[in-house]
């Protein structure tokens, strides 16, 4: 067994005991094989599986609780990577970004490489697909050979699920060597001495062999264990040095086939010929070698993860939104410089054959350093708060996972984790109450919470009122603070503004999202500048969206005038 490499962290590979295209046969196989009883989107939920069950990091990484999904981090893979096979993997690996330098150069290095060759890119993907589809077969496989097993057995069956696998394995492997020779990161260096190493194998080179002579016409040489009582045992392929076998002493076998494996049920019901002789030897190849194809078809993820990081780099391209890699520093640093930061998910729409097109954003910055780390946000409804503090987290999120972000100008800091506290939808449903249940959430975030930690709390309070929020708020601003931890906290309780520009809290700032007012409306601007907002504009908000009597009196007439109500039944 040969272990693949790992993409995603520098681990060392070890032995355990013009152009013409790749020319990889996934489409022909697939199409040609007319048995299919599982779909592509079938065995998704199982590979993904699989595949985070194999993810295994050398080093720190983050430990998510919430902060995934409040960040929205299920909307940036499935709209803007779109990964095809790998997605609940890459969900997986984004939340779970390494908190050290090293580990993120190394994946630099590789998306350098693949972003100044393309064409090695197209490659990968195309590969991709196959050992996709070589993970479909295998599913398959298991279908037909239960099948056999209720005596349905069909040797053509297995052959079209066996020959493909390992046709398409050998393809794969001989692809990645092609396609990856003289590369120069750390990386997909690796993973050209995996296929090297695998095709040196000899269990490869058997394989490959016997293939060959399969698909080519050449003759296959089978050798046929019997038992003391004569009975068939084994069937497998013999090496080429030896006879071929005669095909009369397959009659003289038939008539003691009785075979004490999982194949005893076929042999004793069905008649024993020279092709199911090559189906069960083949099916044997098969067997001896899953293991290591399923460890590379498993090298999916590992490449999705690059190709899908190229993907959010070229729409954010595209959409002429600024686009850099970080000066990233040491977590002892605690500091965070920022120029404007656009999260691209807060407008963005889905054009038919355009892929996707990103609206005005309108872009912030941001400026920590260890005395200057805990910010407080107030302001009107719909200004920018939730989306300013999930810019923050998105942002750290992607720079440490390797991959560029949507900011002019970057030096940050490693975090250690993010922790997050936003309104859940269900907290209102919940035995105690939104206020009671919001409150749970904040100790388990103390409990871990380090001063190399990014914190941000958005509305917390909403469940309950102004006067009775207040007290126990500033007391959870009072827990956080002692953590020392990078905070940003968007609030509605304006009275908290005021405690911190009294200085109660030092290094404690205020921030707002800026409002111009006009007469009797509000205009957003949706910038987040220093000082405090003194309050949420409720009124202004909902006069805009038509809450006020003139509004109302307007729709009422209408509706009267269109006789869907009568009028002297209105107040």
């Amino acid at each position: 067994m040969i272990t693949k490499p790992d993409l995603l962290f520098i681990k060392d590979v070890f032995e355990q005991n013009e152009e013409k295209g790749l020319g990889l046969s996934s489409l022909k196989w697939s199409k040609g094989y007319d048995g299919q009883h599982i779909s592509f989107s079938d065995i998704y939920e199982i590979f993904n599986k699989d595949l985070i069950a194999n993810f295994s990091p050398n080093v720190e990484v983050f430990d998510p609780d919430h902060f995934p999904k409040d960040l929205g981090l299920d909307t940036l893979v499935n709209e803007f990577l779109s990964p095809k096979y790998s997605g609940g993997f890459i969900y997986h690996a984004l939340s779970r970004a390494p908190t050290d330098c090293s580990t993120i150069q190394f994946r630099w290095e590789i998306l350098d490489e693949l972003l100044q060759n393309r064409k090695k890119v197209k490659y990968l993907n195309e590969v991709c697909e196959q050992l996709y589809n070589i993970t479909w077969l295998i599913e398959e496989r298991k279908k037909v050979r239960n099948k056999a097993m209720e005596f349905h057995f069909d040797e053509n069956d297995l052959l079209r699920v066996d020959i493909p696998i390992l046709q398409q394995y050998v393809e794969c492997v001989k692809a990645f060597a092609e396609v990856l020779e003289g590369s120069a990161s750390k990386g997909l260096a690796s993973l050209y001495d995996y296929s090297k190493k695998l095709m040196k194998n000899d269990q490869f080179n058997f394989l490959s062999e016997q293939l060959n002579n399969f698909l080519n016409n050449h003759y296959v040489e089978l050798g046929v264990t019997l038992d003391a009582q004569q009975s068939l045992r084994k069937v497998k392929f013999l090496d080429t040095e030896l006879y071929k076998l005669k095909r009369p002493v397959l009659t003289k076998i038939r008539a003691k086939s009785h075979q004490l494996s999982s194949w005893n049920l076929i042999l004793n019901c069905w008649p024993l010929g020279y092709t199911r002789l090559v189906a069960m030897a083949f099916d044997d190849i098969v067997e001896d070698s899953l293991k290591q194809i399923k460890t590379t078809t498993q090298l999916i993820g590992d490449i999705e993860f690059y190709t899908s990081a190229i993907k959010f780099y070229d729409i954010l391209k595209e959409n002429n939104i600024p686009v850099t890699r970080p000066k990233l520093i040491g977590k002892e640093n605690r500091t965070h410089y920022i120029t404007n930061m656009r999260n691209p998910m807060v407008s963005f729409i889905k054009v038919c054959g355009k892929g996707i097109r990103v609206r005005e954003i309108v872009p912030n910055s941001m400026n920590v350093d260890p005395q200057h780390n805990v910010y407080i946000i107030t302001g009107a409804n719909g200004g920018g708060k939730t989306c300013y503090v999930k810019s923050i987290g998105l942002v750290h999120m992607l720079a440490q996972s390797g991959y560029h972000i949507p900011v002019e100008v970057a030096e940050m800091s490693i975090v250690d984790n993010i922790y997050t506290h936003f309104a859940l939808p269900d907290e209102t449903t919940q035995p105690g109450g939104r206020w009671k249940n919001e409150l749970k959430r904040v100790y388990p975030i103390w409990d871990k919470v380090t001063p190399y930690s990014l914190c941000l709390i958005d509305d917390l309070g909403s469940g309950t009122n102004f006067e009775e929020a207040e007290k126990p708020i500033l007391t959870i601003i009072y827990g956080f603070y002692k953590t020392n931890a990078t905070i940003f906290m968007n609030s509605h309780l304006h009275k908290i503004a005021d405690v911190i520009e009294k200085g109660e809290f030092p290094g404690a700032s205020n921030l707002q999202d800026k409002i111009i007012e006009k007469e009797d409306s509000i205009n957003y601007t949706y910038k987040i500048i220093p000082g405090k907002a003194g309050k949420s504009y409720a009124a202004e908000v909902a006069s805009a969206m038509g809450i006020n009597k003139k509004e109302i009196d307007s729709l009422f007439k209408n509706r009267v005038e269109k006789g869907e109500i009568p009028k002297d039944l209105l107040r």
